[in-house]
């Protein structure tokens, strides 16, 4: 008996470095109903598991192009690209290509039950969470592509309140608009050294923002307020403003806690709000458990760090971790590499 029908499947994967791998199988289907049973059977019992696991791996799946040879077109190539400027994701599907004709359809899925059309869209999610986005791709004769990519929605415009205590002499701060270990910005407080300051970091290298010559008091809680609203920066203690920026560098970014070289750094009731006052984040470390977070030590003397949360119900380091020469006078020592911790929303 001829195969009533004859299709190629071409399944796409690729991995976060954008390598390729390519699975290509012919399949010739006969109607099950024109089998007979012990046909039927022996094809359920080894034709079908053989199928399943020819099609197994472990990557996820980033596209996939279906096409029928007998109709003499050749599918579309989907293609994603996106950026992302505070809260609003711009997708583009603009790299998309057909090599026998046009596409003349871009249909968007964003994964939160919503959707889209057209070559290039533009999205807000509402949650702090992973989404899948897919693209699909339909050329004037039909031909469909797919592709997908995995994207999170980072914070962008907020408020952030933390109190924190130091019960030794040297940095306390806090991280935020955090993008990775080479980009953020970051609040520090030394009493030693005497200085409250802002720095920035851009692909690796430290930038002054902000400096006063204030240091804390050892055993007492201070408020500490950060507002980030587009490239306006504003910092306050105890509701009183200490610095007022501008800087268009990092526009999104999550926080995170700092000290360096400081064995008695405690923070607490931490909140994050939206510019609409919604609380995206708050914990009062009473149940929490810290060892979803991330931590990283960049320090390279008394290591490791010792992150906890302690019996008063507060988040406390107590190693002495720090980078550098504690005896360089502040001016010189912009990096003050020490240990940080991420929180997971």
């Amino acid at each position: 008996m001829k195969p009533t029908n004859q299709f190629k499947q071409q399944t796409a994967l690729s991995n976060q470095s954008n390598s390729v791998l390519s699975v290509r199988s012919v399949v010739n289907f006969v109607p099950l109903c024109l089998l007979p049973s012990a046909l039927l059977f022996a094809f359920c019992l080894f034709f079908i598991p053989t199928l399943s696991q020819a099609f197994e791996f472990d990557g996820q799946l980033k596209g996939i192009t279906i096409t029928d040879p007998g109709s003499g077109n050749i599918a579309p190539n989907a293609v994603i690209t996106y950026t992302q400027d505070g809260e609003t994701f711009t997708f583009d599907a603009s790299g998309s290509s057909d090599p026998d004709g046009s596409i003349t359809e871009y249909k968007w899925d964003f994964g939160d039950g919503t959707t889209g059309t057209g070559v290039t869209v533009s999205h807000q999610f509402a949650t702090f969470e992973e989404f899948p986005v897919t693209l699909t791709a339909i050329d004037s004769q039909g031909g469909v592509a797919l592709a997908q990519i995995q994207v999170m929605r980072e914070l962008a415009n907020y408020h952030l309140t933390v109190n924190l205590r130091s019960d030794d002499d040297d940095a306390i701060g806090v991280m935020f608009r955090y993008q990775d270990p080479d980009n953020y910005y970051r609040f520090s407080w030394d009493m030693q050294r005497s200085y409250r300051r802002v720095v920035k970091k851009i692909n690796g290298q430290f930038f002054l923002l902000g400096e006063d010559t204030v240091p804390y008091v050892s055993g007492q809680t201070y408020q500490l307020e950060i507002t980030a609203d587009g490239a306006n920066i504003a910092i306050e203690i105890d509701q009183s403003p200490i610095f007022s920026l501008v800087d268009p560098d990092l526009s999104s970014g999550t926080v995170a806690f700092y000290c360096w070289g400081n064995t008695g750094a405690f923070f607490d009731d931490a909140v994050v709000t939206d510019t609409q006052n919604i609380i995206i984040w708050e914990e009062d470390f009473t149940s929490v458990d810290i060892k979803s977070w991330f931590i990283v030590d960049e320090g390279t003397i008394d290591t490791p760090s010792s992150w906890q949360v302690d019996g008063s119900q507060m988040l406390w380091q107590s190693s002495n971790i720090y980078s550098g020469d504690p005896y360089l006078p502040a001016a010189f020592e912009l990096p003050k590499l020490g240990t940080y911790i991420i929180p997971t929303f």
